[in-house]
């Protein structure tokens, strides 16, 4: 995906989830988020979106959520659909993430 996005003219940066990460997100004020929720890390995955809702400079920026196994997602899916969360597993195209992102920026 960092290959393909530039491609776009969609300019990529990457990083984990960690302290202050919200603030980082804040000052680099992307168009969208696409965020890894990686088994055994879900919490920080939840966290994160839970943050970037609080903060007024990244309440609006849209986060796309994706998995390599639909299971992970689904176990939240009242918490995805009350964040307005978009999502996207593994088992679909690629192609398919690139529309949504696409479509959110």
């Amino acid at each position: 995906m960092r290959a393909v996005l530039p491609e776009l003219g969609l300019e990529v940066y990457t990083d984990e989830i960690r302290p202050r990460i919200t603030d980082v997100i804040a000052r680099v004020h992307p168009a969208a988020v696409t965020m890894d929720v990686q088994l055994g890390h879900e919490v920080s995955a939840w966290e994160l979106v839970v943050a970037l809702g609080h903060s007024p400079r990244t309440r609006t920026t849209p986060v796309i959520a994706c998995a390599a196994a639909r299971w992970i997602l689904d176990k939240q899916a009242p918490f995805i659909e009350r964040h307005h969360l978009r999502t996207w597993t593994a088992r679909h195209d690629l192609a398919d993430l690139l529309v949504m992102v696409g479509a959110v920026v």
